[in-house]
């Protein structure tokens, strides 16, 4: 089985593709925390374990002294399954804040298939002091690392280490998260998380394939979750969402409602979001000349993005609490809550009001838990009610009045002046345009020089722009020449981009190549494809269709609104004659699809648009047969294939399919 312990994941590595996640804990974690761990290093954090291996054990057991003295402590035992899960399990890292909490390691061994066991050595435990930021993230040095290393591990092996982090466990006074996640098996593990609380405490519970049990002794409650195994609604299919509330889980808070956490935020949030002198005389300078209150916080948010660089934050108390207005504009740096307080100042600096917001910025996750656990949210960004508008900062690309894609549709949690759940505006096909005009020469000798210009603005751009970092430097035509043999094309490829210095203008991307063959014969009728793959990395069967694959859903899916179009010319030598496919009209369940195919002598035109209208980001799985049964007719005809023949064969009465 695979275990997560808490919903946040991964290590956080300067400013990602959409700014996100700027909220959360270090590794999958235990977040068995008085106060909000699960906005930054978490105590005793335990790795994730590669999908193939298996839990024997997992027992958590946290106990809260008082206020929030306590400890956790922690064991696991995973089998080993195949050599190849052996260099990330051979090792496990544990992250505690070295200032307000000791770890202390209980037992660490590598057991044998007969038995035997090795235990760790002591001496081989590295301790990494701080967490070394990259790119343009920095270095934050509170938080310690412990490597255990596991001796002599080999499949069907079995690492087992138990160990308790004690001290301080808030960072945020007045509320306690614990989640445990289970995903993948059948058989149920030995996993077990309890909690040992004063009596004038109360957990509230959200439950998925876990049991609880609640014991009172004199003045301690005792409180276990036990899981019960089973399946769940999740089961990992492409385009499946809302994991956090699919899978099994036990998700429990001292604080039974959200808008309590928005208030306990809000207390620690309110001061470095004051506007100082500092933050006056910068934003009087930064609105000069604009009288009008939406050009004012345009103006302002156009600064912030650009002269504040995004970066993680893990230390200490910062990893919930932003840093002072001031701090933010000294060091010029700031972590997604630094962004907020910094906008916040500025913007009341000009008698503009505003509000931080919470949320988790993702593709797969609409729906909150029941109860207000931290790892629900892992972003802040900006409201802004008198102009009833959405601001994220901290991604550079997205203009003023736009959100980022993985911020649109959300719900989210005010927790300002303002406090309640909320949810964020869903982002439109037309935000979501990319279009893709194509032009294909083809040669008397079948090979073809193709050039695909794709032009997106809004969030798209966003997404292009982002495309650009990943792809690399311009003239590397390697993905394309891979796109290419994919479509089963030989020949050379390069790209470039054009990504105007103001995020407002619309983005741009060249894919040029030349195909050694596109014409797979140069006598008697041959099928073309109207959607070469040397068209562009992300062709409207990758981006639209894949999620329509399975035959049925269990769970909600991704059906966030989005229009793909596509302009394609393809000249032909004097002696080759084109047959194109039928055209089509076809729409239903809020999905649509027009094809236009028009011949000229030597020459076909493709006009082709491919549109979701959602009223949101994801659908009930009821939906979903209804959905399916309108894009498998657009499939059909997506897939339908021109003909092409010189000039001097006959005509073929009609277009086959593939």
């Amino acid at each position: 089985m695979s275990m997560r312990i808490g919903a946040a994941s991964g290590t956080h590595s300067g400013r990602r593709k959409y700014a996100a996640r700027c909220l959360q804990t270090l590794l999958l974690a235990t977040q068995l925390l008085a106060g909000a761990r699960a906005f930054g290093a978490t105590p005793g954090t335990a790795p994730a374990p590669p999908q193939k291996e298996w839990f024997k054990r997992l027992h958590i057991d946290g106990h809260i002294d008082h206020g929030s003295e306590g400890s956790i402590t922690t064991e696991s035992s995973v089998r080993i399954a195949t050599e190849g899960d052996i260099e990330q399990a051979g090792k496990y890292p544990i992250s505690y804040d070295s200032r307000l909490q000791k770890l202390t390691i209980l037992d660490a061994y590598t057991e044998k298939p007969d038995g035997t066991r090795i235990p760790v050595e002591r001496s081989e435990i590295v301790r990494q002091a701080g967490i070394a930021g990259t790119g343009d993230a920095a270095s934050y040095s509170d938080i310690s690392v412990d490597v255990v290393p596991f001796p002599q591990v080999a499949k069907g092996d079995i690492v087992t280490i138990r160990y308790r982090v004690s001290g301080d466990l808030s960072w945020l006074d007045g509320m306690l998260s614990a989640s445990m996640t289970a995903t993948g098996s059948s058989n149920a593990p030995d996993a077990r998380m309890t909690m040992d609380v004063p009596s004038n405490e109360t957990l509230h519970a959200d439950l998925n394939h876990f049991t609880e049990q609640v014991d009172r002794h004199g003045d301690r409650t005792l409180y276990a979750w036990t899981y019960a195994g089973g399946s769940s609604a999740y089961n990992g299919t492409f385009g499946a969402v809302d994991t956090m509330t699919s899978i099994p889980h036990v998700y429990t808070a001292t604080i039974g409602d959200y808008d309590t956490l928005g208030r306990i935020y809000w207390q620690h949030a309110q001061a470095p979001a004051a506007p100082t002198a500092r933050t006056q005389a910068l934003a009087k300078q930064i609105t000069h000349g604009h009288t009008d209150p939406r050009e004012k916080a345009a103006a302002i948010y156009d600064w912030v993005r650009a002269n504040i660089r995004y970066v993680a934050s893990y230390a200490g108390i910062g990893a919930w609490v932003p840093r002072p207005a001031d701090e933010v504009l000294r060091t010029g740096y700031g972590d997604c809550k630094d962004h907020v307080a910094l906008f916040q100042a500025l913007l009341r600096s000009v008698g503009i009001d505003s509000d931080p917001v919470l949320l988790r910025a993702d593709k797969t996750n609409y729906v909150l838990p029941s109860v207000p656990i931290t790892d629900a949210f892992n972003h802040v960004i900006t409201y802004l009610p008198s102009l009833d508008l959405y601001a994220d900062t901290t991604v550079p690309e997205v203009p003023f009045g736009v959100l980022p894609y993985v911020d649109t549709g959300k719900p989210a949690l005010l927790a300002g002046e303002r406090v309640g759940l909320t949810r964020t505006p869903l982002a439109t096909a037309s935000d979501m345009t990319e279009t893709r005009s194509t032009q294909i020469t083809v040669q008397a000798d079948g090979s073809a020089q193709v050039e695909t210009v794709v032009t997106a603005s809004g969030v798209a751009a966003n997404d292009l722009r982002s495309r650009a970092r990943q792809l690399g430097a311009p003239g590397d035509g390697k993905w394309v020449k891979a796109a290419l043999h994919i479509g089963r094309y030989d020949g050379l490829a390069d790209y470039a981009f054009r990504l105007p210095a103001s995020a407002d203008a619309p983005a741009r991307e060249w894919v040029r190549s030349h195909v050694t063959r596109f014409l797979q014969s140069t006598h008697g009728a041959v099928y073309l494809n109207t959607l070469p793959a040397a068209s562009g990395p992300v062709v409207v069967s990758d981006s639209a269709f894949n999620v329509y694959q399975p035959a049925g859903r269990s769970q909600p899916y991704w059906c966030a609104p989005r229009q793909l179009e596509e302009h394609m010319t393809i000249d032909f030598p004097d002696n080759v004659t084109v047959v194109p496919p039928a055209n089509a009209d076809i729409s239903g369940e809020g999905i649509s699809w027009h094809a236009a195919y028009v011949t000229k002598p030597h020459q076909l035109t493709v006009t082709r648009t491919f549109r979701i209208d959602s009223a949101k980001m994801d659908c009930p799985a009821a939906d979903y047969r209804k959905q399916k049964a309108v894009v498998d007719r657009i499939v059909a005809s997506f897939s339908e294939q021109a003909v092409y023949l010189p000039s001097s064969e006959r005509t073929p009465a009609a277009t086959a399919s593939k």
